[in-house]
């Protein structure tokens, strides 16, 4: 079994270097490592050819800047693995044993998409204990249904997609990439994952480390154009969601959508309270969402979903943004 691993790499040079070589270096040798610079103006182009000399499992391709969804996509259709896989260029595999133990798992289980967890690295290393609190033979007990259900429960089905594992074949046979806006193309992509999946596998340890620090594109404010494809991306997995015919399943996969959906009112009505957006027509365009908010499987939303029947959308409007202005002072921004 071959795993393509896809990483776009834009003004990543500082990272990029760490990143490969955690893949690289893995005990499973059956990987290409796709690396496509999307217009970097440091030196990461240069970096990524220097990898592709030393080690002809690597394969660069460079582009103008365009985004990380379409680097990505440009990466799925150059792809010539069995799995594929989409780490950031500012991340690590924290595991050599990783790719491994994924492969046997994925060799006995043939399944559309694995998940597996991750860890949040601030510089302080990787923890001595990578196993996660959500075991396997717990997961593979259940039906595809359940699964869903169990790990939203515990917060474990992420919208990243580097906490994902996923079969070319159904990405190709399903026509799944990633919507082309600048950021928040995970959240629709993994949308499609969990919609059409027929099959899924979890794998129990941390093996990913998200690295969190001043450059990272969470520790942003949005600029009004993000707002509007965060917008579009919900929207889309919303009509999406009316063509699941089982009304169970499609209220766990409502349920997912729920938190990025809670997410982005805050992050809205923030930006609205900023000046960078003008006028309050996007929150009443996401107004027409607001039934996403009863679905509470994930334990994040529990209150969100009491204050909402209390006090209605306004409130909960306000209560969010101020909890992500919250959110922006602690992280400095």
């Amino acid at each position: 079994m071959k795993f393509s691993v896809i990483i776009p790499v834009y003004n990543a040079s500082k990272f990029i270097d760490y990143c490969v070589e955690s893949v690289l270096s893995q005990s499973y040798s059956d990987i290409e490592v796709i690396l496509i610079n999307d217009g970097s103006t440091d030196k990461s182009g240069e970096i990524c050819e220097g990898f592709a000399r030393k080690d002809n499992r690597v394969k660069v391709y460079h582009q103008e800047n365009q985004g990380a969804a379409v680097a990505r996509n440009h990466g799925i259709r150059k792809a010539t693995g069995d799995y594929l896989l989409f780490p950031d260029s500012d991340d690590y595999y924290a595991s050599s044993l990783g790719f491994e133990e994924i492969n046997n798992q994925l060799e006995e289980t043939k399944a559309d998409v694995l998940i597996h967890d991750s860890f949040v690295e601030r510089g302080n290393g990787t923890p001595d204990d990578l196993h996660s609190s959500l075991l396997r033979e717990e997961v593979l007990k259940l039906e595809k249904i359940e699964f869903i259900e169990y790990l939203i429960k515990k917060d474990k089905l992420t919208r990243s997609a580097w906490t994902k594992v996923i079969s070319r074949s159904f990405l190709s046979k399903n026509n799944i990439l990633f919507p082309t806006v600048r950021q928040t193309e995970d959240t629709g992509f993994t949308a499609e994952l969990v919609r059409l999946g027929n099959s899924f596998d979890w794998y129990e340890k941390q093996f990913y480390a998200y690295v969190k620090h001043d450059e990272s594109v969470t520790a942003k404010r949005l600029p009004e154009s993000i707002i509007h494809d965060s917008f579009s991306v919900i929207k889309t997995a919303v009509i999406n969601g009316e063509l699941i015919k089982d009304s169970r399943y499609r209220e766990a996969y409502y349920s997912y959508l729920a938190y990025p959906y809670v997410v982005l009112i805050g992050q809205t009505k923030e930006a609205i309270n900023r000046g960078v957006i003008k006028e309050n027509t996007i929150l009443n365009d996401l107004k027409q969402y607001s039934f996403l908010m009863k679905y509470n499987l994930n334990p994040k939303l529990k209150v969100i979903k009491h204050l909402y029947k209390l006090f209605g959308y306004l409130m909960i409007v306000f209560l969010l943004s101020v909890m992500m202005e919250l959110t922006y002072r602690k992280q400095g921004v």
